[in-house]
């Protein structure tokens, strides 16, 4: 409450003392509709294409009827060779073949509907990631409103010295189903047997009877991209308390948290990634392991996403006292991004007690 009241003063007082003001005229952002061109090249055996085009402001409720510009003729090269682009049914488009490492990726998109467009990217160096390992640690968290139970990833990694370098961290979860029967031994020869449908009650069983022997079956398995609590982790939790109060969060679009190395240059690093533990479908209860990958990006894409964090995690624009920037776009003529990445995957790891 106090935060808050704080940030209610100094928003009256920012209006008391202010002697001018900014204008707009809606009607100087009804230009002609644009190619909408979005694009990520890494060395994946598939690059897709997504071409749309823009929708004036006054005209906002026609963003339902945006959909792909069928058509476009598209060139698409790589170190100046040109790959052949293929479409799909919904009028997407996709080049097959990976990039690699170093690679310059040039497109132009052109309609005959809208002003043609172009970029260029290249596609950086994996950086690669080990996951030392896996703990199962209880921590306070302020946000949650009390003590959580977490899962706390150790992934470390060496930042290239010689460059200015940009990542991107998702985790990467995979639960599975299963059941296990559990047979137990008294000190007379008896013998009893113990079901159980969830890692919980396993875990509950064994730790009052470690002697116990148990046949354990998996029976499924799905992978989920839970979300990163960054609080422990200084690369992906910036704020200070005073940015709390002027109403900053910090969520990263996609759960994908980016950070630079401005902090790390050169240097062997290991985040401290937190995962809720009981992070998973209900379905999927039995058991739980973890990978952590680690994505280099481009500059271009760092921009991108980090502008599109900037306007979600801006209470103080959203509502109106503060001005919202436009989302970062480096296709010429058009809107939109290309941007290069390359993504490099730790070894998977279960959870160990501290």
């Amino acid at each position: 409450m106090m935060k808050k009241y704080t940030l209610f003063t100094l928003i009256v007082a920012a209006f008391l003392l202010s002697s001018c003001k900014d204008s707009y005229d809606l009607s100087e952002m009804q230009n002609p509709r644009k190619l909408v061109v979005y694009a990520f090249p890494s060395e994946a055996d598939t690059t897709f294409i997504s071409v749309t085009n823009s929708v004036g402001v006054m005209k906002y409720t026609d963003t339902r009827k945006v959909k792909n510009v069928v058509d476009a003729q598209i060139d698409y090269r790589v170190n100046g060779e040109p790959r052949s682009v293929q479409t799909l049914d919904d009028g997407s488009y996709f080049v097959v073949g990976g990039q690699k490492a170093g690679d310059r990726i040039d497109l132009q998109v052109a309609h005959r509907s809208f002003q043609p467009v172009s970029s260029s990217t290249v596609v950086p160096e994996s950086v690669p990631v080990s996951l030392q390992r896996v703990v199962a640690v209880d921590e306070f968290d302020a946000d949650y409103g009390g003590m959580r139970s977490l899962h706390k990833l150790l992934g470390t990694f060496t930042d290239p010295a010689e460059t200015t370098d940009y990542y991107a961290v998702r985790v990467c979860m995979k639960a599975y189903k299963g059941y296990g029967n559990g047979i137990y031994t008294d000190d007379v020869g008896n013998t009893s047997t113990s079901y159980v449908d969830s890692e919980e009650k396993y875990n509950s069983i064994s730790e009052a009877h470690p002697e116990m022997e148990w046949d354990i079956h998996l029976t499924d398995s799905a992978t989920f991209w839970p979300t990163i609590v960054t609080n422990d982790e200084p690369l992906l939790n910036p704020l200070m308390s005073i940015d709390e109060d002027f109403g900053y969060e910090n969520n990263f679009y996609g759960n994908l948290c980016i950070f630079s190395d401005e902090l790390i240059n050169g240097q062997t690093y290991t985040l401290h990634l937190n995962i809720g533990a009981y992070e998973a479908c209900d379905l999927y209860n039995f058991g739980k392991c973890y990978q952590v990958v680690l994505y280099r990006i481009s500059h271009e894409y760092y921009r991108f996403l980090k502008s599109i964090n900037d306007l979600d995690n801006n209470e103080l624009a959203e509502g109106g006292f503060a001005v919202l920037m436009p989302t970062y776009t480096n296709i010429q003529g058009g809107a939109g991004v290309l941007a290069g990445c390359n993504a490099a995957c730790s070894e998977w790891k279960s959870v160990t007690n501290p």
